[in-house]
């Protein structure tokens, strides 16, 4: 039985981000894989209890401690032991600086990604398209697809009586210019349903998504109390009670290789979405378990608002698809058939 270590992305005070819990934690502690593989977690590998075999990074691993020269000399180290390194992405990091405009992420961060991807004996990606754009510089790239416990899709709460429509965005630093992208359309449909709808945003303090932004729109800023991925994931399925949800994106080569987890969000909160027409969200035109839109978000706003029988129809191609395509039996075979060819 191999024994694997897991370092996944961690921020100050050993934060994990969502997408370690998405792509590596949840699927690993999943009992049908941790039968079959002596699995470990951690922020440093001091803390491994066993001699791993496969160590897979996330990532940047540490991004507010970055130390090449620390990274480089572990990585030669594993390589001499015969560890296998598996490398885990899901953004295109390599054009971040280019179409992001984030701080944080500095030029010693797109050294580490660099890093990792030249050492890593295999790389795992979340989208078709992060592998087309990564595959130059390691071409040893699996990719597989970010999935949900069907156990936790939420009963289709879209049934409430006497009640206004409400729907939604969720809200991170990263995605706050999607909104602004839509910001004339949305303001148009708030308008005109303004008595019969109210319009949510969730996500985190921040000036730019004031509701004063709106005036006097039916607009609500709702900040979780905790942003640790399961305390939040848990609020969300008790407070998020939307009719649908929307995931505009701006269209670039950074957003083209991103994932559809909005989509997969949404399904599980037992809501429809509306969502750019974009390659990220390609799978929800061809299993039409959303509206997609080309330009016209007024459109198809108005039709979610209007159409019940739409909003369920979507729904349920949602739950069907996700159901049996996007379940954490397939990411979890799909994980131990590479860790097994290692």
């Amino acid at each position: 039985m191999k024994n694997i270590f897991i370092l996944p992305e961690y921020w100050n005070s050993n934060f994990i981000g969502a997408c370690g819990w998405i792509r590596l934690l949840n699927p690993f502690l999943n009992p049908n894989i941790s039968g079959h593989f002596n699995v470990e977690y951690g922020y440093s590998l001091e803390t491994a209890k066993n001699n791993p075999d496969v160590v897979i990074f996330e990532r940047l691993w540490h991004p507010n401690d970055t130390n090449i020269y620390e990274y480089h000399k572990l990585l030669i180290s594993l390589k001499k032991k015969g560890v296998k390194i598996v490398y885990s992405i899901d953004d295109n990091l390599i054009d971040f600086q280019i179409f992001q405009k984030n701080d944080w992420f500095s030029s010693n961060h797109l050294s580490v990604v660099n890093l990792f991807m030249h050492y890593a004996d295999v790389v795992v990606v979340s989208t078709p398209s992060l592998k087309e754009r990564l595959s130059a510089i390691n071409n040893r790239i699996n990719v597989i697809l970010n999935a949900v416990d069907p156990k936790n899709i939420k009963e289709n709460i879209a049934n409430r009586n006497n009640d206004k429509i409400k729907f939604g965005f969720l809200a991170s630093p990263d995605n706050e210019a999607y909104l602004f992208s839509i910001l004339e359309p949305l303001k148009a449909i708030l308008h005109r349903y303004k008595n019969h709808v109210l319009f949510e945003i969730i996500g985190h303090n921040s000036p730019y998504l004031s509701p004063a932004l709106f005036k006097s729109l039916p607009v609500k800023l709702v900040v979780p109390p905790d942003a640790s991925y399961k305390k939040y994931t848990n609020w969300l399925r008790d407070n998020c009670n939307w009719d649908f949800g929307i995931a505009p994106i701006i269209k670039n080569n950074f957003t083209k290789c991103k994932s559809d987890m909005k989509f997969l969000d949404f399904t599980q909160l037992g809501i429809p979405g509306v969502y750019t027409d974009y390659t990220p969200y390609d799978i929800v035109g061809e299993t039409k378990s959303g509206l997609l839109v080309q330009g016209d978000w007024i459109e198809k706003l108005s039709l979610m608002i209007e159409n019940h029988e739409k909003r369920t129809e979507l729904l349920d191609s949602a739950i069907d698809y996700v159901s049996n395509f996007r379940n954490t039996t397939i990411q979890i075979s799909e994980w131990k058939q590479l860790i097994d060819k290692l």
